[in-house]
Formats: C-alpha cells, structure tokens, sequence
C-alpha cells in the first residue's frame, strides 16, 4: 500500500514538473472549460486544432489541483482563481495570435465551451481579455493591410494631383473665356 501511495506521489510531482516545464517555455496557455463536451467530439475538436495550427502546440487535460500546484508560487499564480471545473489546458511557444484567434473560431462553434483565463506574453489574462486578443489582427493580417495602404497611397497621391491640374485647368479656361 505504501509503495502504491508514494508511486502515485511521485507521478503526480512529474506532471506538475512538466507542467511547470511547458508554461516556463510557453508564450500563451489557455484555461478552456469543456464541460458538457462528449469524450467524441472532444478528440476530434482536439485533432483538427492540432492539424490547423502550424505551429507547436500542446493540449492537455489535467487535473486541477496538479495545474494549482504548478502555478503555485510563480509569478503567474493569479491563475490559479481561474481554475474550477473540466478544464482543457492549451500552450504554444509562440506569440502570434493565430493560435487565440483559431481557438475562438472553435469555441464559438461550441455552445459548451468557453474561455476561462490564460497567460498571453508573460501575463495572466482574463477571459475577456482573451476574446479581445481573439478580435486583434494578426501580424500576417497587419502586414497586408500596411502594404496595400503603401501601394495605394502614392496612387491616391496622384489621383489628387491630377483633379487639382483639371480643375486648374478648367478654371483657368472658363476665366479666358470669360474675357473674351
């Protein structure tokens, strides 16, 4: 019995080690609560995420009072209000935003799923804070937006220039022929 206890002891400190391990590497982990999701669609919803998104990404379930125990005295402990209930644990190295915005597309097709809370570059953020970071452009998205605004910019430039030269124009000839 003791051998069985101090087993489960010590696999339950691996898992908050690695835990400990992902968020330390981690630019965003998402809290998603997916009560009342059956085990079916679950794991589909799981494999197409994990096929949609090019980047590393790592979704978990754990238990929460081994996510608590992880948090626990880090800067990110705040976290750790956040946890209650059948939580989906989500990290990815990277920055961007794509990863927030793709798991919003998700969770808004699920009427039971639903943010709870996260850490998004090196900060805890609330669920509300999480959809707003959902509804930002991605830098892929700001770029096109900054090259289309330069490619048309000096087009309207000239555009302009060219109705001030007509209008001069037209201007100059009603004048002369108004003296005449």
């Amino acid at each position: 019995m003791m051998i069985t206890l101090r087993k489960n002891q010590l696999i339950k400190q691996k898992e908050v080690a690695e835990i400990k391990k992902i968020i330390s590497e981690a630019n965003v982990v998402l809290l998603i609560n997916y009560q009342g999701l059956k085990v079916v669609n679950f794991q589909d919803w799981k494999k197409k995420l994990k096929d949609s998104l090019s980047e590393k990404i790592i979704l978990r379930v754990y238990k929460n009072t081994l996510l608590k125990r992880a948090f626990a005295n880090t800067k990110y402990e705040t976290i750790n209000t956040f946890i209650k209930g059948m939580l989906f644990f989500v990290s990815t190295g990277s920055s961007s935003l794509s990863s927030i915005k793709l798991l919003a597309k998700f969770i808004e097709a699920k009427k039971n799923v639903n943010f709870i809370g996260g850490i998004y570059n090196q900060e805890v953020v609330s669920k509300k804070e999480i959809i707003e970071l959902s509804l930002l452009p991605t830098r892929e998205e700001l770029l096109t937006q900054l090259i289309f605004s330069l490619k048309f910019a000096p087009l309207n430039l000239i555009l302009t220039l060219e109705n001030i030269i007509k209008n001069k124009n037209k201007l100059k000839n009603s004048t002369m022929s108004k003296k005449t």
